[in-house]
């Protein structure tokens, strides 16, 4: 779920969350496709052992009541500059608790802002913003968690279609997340289990043919310079398949429209971000777009995780547990791999950060509807 730049920060990302949830559940498609659909979802799996380019580390096997989360983003806006040690700690232990391997940073370098979430090599023109990435990073491996390593993120600019079908322009930015992959991996290689592409294709990078396959050949090209500096590294990317609510599109017409970036993105693991709390599709509708998208992923030698986006309120009030859980059960029933946007700002059980007991509430439900204590 990319945020635009005026909206950086936890304030903004909150408030931004309510308006796009509020305009989309005004939206007429998305009333007429929750009030006609059945809330039952197949029964169909659609997981299966892909040879992915590079292997994908094993999610954890922890046996659950219910299906739950195996992987989680965390974004740089968490490090807020107190008592950052404790808090990341606090989180992370909480996380593993709950049954997650996996930790994926979801940007080290914020093209837009000019600045990084690391002390990046002065020769990127990127001054440093905060710790995140080195303190997310020691902390995910003393827990022994795996860390997929965002590169730059450019939310304003991958909206602008002047700039993202623009080849020259788009040659220039590939080349940008080259230098800050080598600079990460410098620093960082020996420690991350994959990589992340924060660029995160929206509806409107795909809805042409043209589009998709240009986005997807970029997408190709820093996959390919990411699996030459260690074939070993998977490298996920994560379209938003929300934003084809505002469209007027259903789930499955987004993962059709998808299909030509798919086709040439190169990627181990396409983490699809799902419409949970955006209000348009039901579970049923969800697991169907997920099982079209199951046959592009794996013909593209990927693994397909659902990406569920998780604000701790939106324009109604609180979100809860009990809420997404429909949508849990019918993804994680039908095979896939369950990944959480994000846990530090929907159920981190630390009362000293912001909305702190409301996020203590939803990890005690949570985990009550996994079946642990």
């Amino acid at each position: 779920m990319s945020i635009t730049l005026p909206a950086r920060g936890i304030a903004g990302v909150i408030a931004a969350t309510a308006a796009l949830l509020t305009g989309l559940a005004a939206h007429p498609a998305a009333a007429a496709a929750t009030a006609t659909a059945t809330a039952t979802a197949p029964a169909t799996a659609t997981a299966s052992t892909v040879a992915t380019r590079a292997a994908v580390p094993a999610l954890s096997t922890m046996k659950t009541a219910a299906p739950g989360f195996r992987a989680a983003f965390w974004s740089p806006y968490f490090i807020d500059g107190y008592n950052d040690a404790a808090q990341i700690a606090t989180a992370m232990a909480a996380q593993k608790a709950a049954g997650d391997t996996d930790v994926i940073i979801e940007w080290s370098v914020h093209y837009d802002a000019k600045d990084a979430a690391y002390p990046a090599a002065k020769s990127l023109g990127f001054p440093q913003w905060n710790d995140a990435v080195p303190q997310i990073v020691a902390a995910a491996k003393k827990a022994g968690m795996h860390v997929w390593l965002g590169l730059a993120v450019a939310p304003d600019s991958v909206n602008n279609m002047s700039r993202f079908t623009n080849q020259t322009w788009l040659n220039a930015f590939t080349t940008t997340q080259e230098k800050v992959a080598d600079d990460l991996y410098a620093k960082y290689g020996s420690s991350i289990s994959g990589w992340y592409i924060p660029t995160e294709p929206a509806q409107v990078n795909v809805a042409t043919s043209a589009r998709a396959t240009q986005f997807g050949k970029y997408l190709g090209a820093v996959s390919d310079y990411l699996h030459a500096h260690d074939g070993r590294k998977p490298v996920m990317v994560s379209p938003s398949m929300p934003t084809a609510i505002s469209a007027g599109l259903t789930a499955q017409q987004f993962v059709s429209e998808l299909a030509p970036l798919i086709a040439a993105s190169h990627v181990d693991v396409l983490d699809l971000q799902d419409g949970f709390e955006m209000t348009a599709w039901t579970p049923a509708q969800e697991v169907a777009a997920f099982q079209a998208a199951k046959k592009l992923t794996d013909a593209g030698r990927m693994q397909l995780w659902a990406a569920v986006y998780t604000p701790v309120s939106d324009g109604n009030g609180a979100v809860p547990v009990s809420k997404m859980q429909p949508y849990l059960k019918a993804l994680g029933g039908a095979g896939v791999p369950l990944t959480e946007w994000e846990f530090t700002s929907y159920m981190d059980p630390d009362a000293t950060v912001a909305q702190g007991a409301a996020m203590t509430a939803n990890y005690k439900a949570y985990k009550a509807y996994l079946g642990l204590k």
